[in-house]
């Protein structure tokens, strides 16, 4: 990560969760997926941490289909570190995007949750959209919902 980059990260984790949410996602679409030069250049980076656990978070038993996230417009301070970092490399807004989100908390209503935890959740999941499937989501819908989440609404 460059100095540059490694600058605009370390303020701009001063800033909102939702303003760091958000430029995370900004960032991240415009990042290239499945570019193997890039994912070895960001594990390398990874590499270079001390290593940790993953945090693990999710919400546990039914949905009660509340939408508990409020969208909210970029700052003024995060538009401006948005634009400094958009002006970095690739690698640098890759990892930027990377730490703000790491940086962020658990939504609300969401528990921590061992590995354990998670596997027999996402296979109570599994089981009941197999005997209920009418009561599922399609991928396409639930990843553009996420981003609309992510990002607001398009001007």
């Amino acid at each position: 990560m460059s100095e540059t980059g490694e600058s605009i990260l370390i303020a701009a984790l001063d800033l909102s969760e939702s303003d760091r949410v958000k430029i995370a996602g900004e960032l991240f679409e415009t990042v290239p997926e499945n570019d193997p030069t890039l994912e070895a250049e960001i594990e390398r980076w990874r590499a270079t941490l001390p290593e940790e656990k993953p945090v693990i978070s999710m919400r546990l038993g039914d949905s009660d289909d509340t939408d508990d996230f409020v969208p909210t417009p970029l700052t003024f301070a995060g538009r401006s570190f948005l634009d400094a970092a958009l002006a970095t490399s690739t690698l640098d807004r890759a990892i930027i995007a990377e730490e703000l989100l790491a940086s962020v908390g658990p939504p609300p209503g969401w528990v921590e949750v061992s590995d354990e935890e998670m596997h027999a959740e996402l296979q109570r999941r599994i089981d009941e959209c197999e005997r209920h499937p009418s009561a599922c989501i399609p991928w396409e819908q639930v990843r553009d919902g996420l981003l609309n989440d992510l990002n607001g609404p398009r001007p």
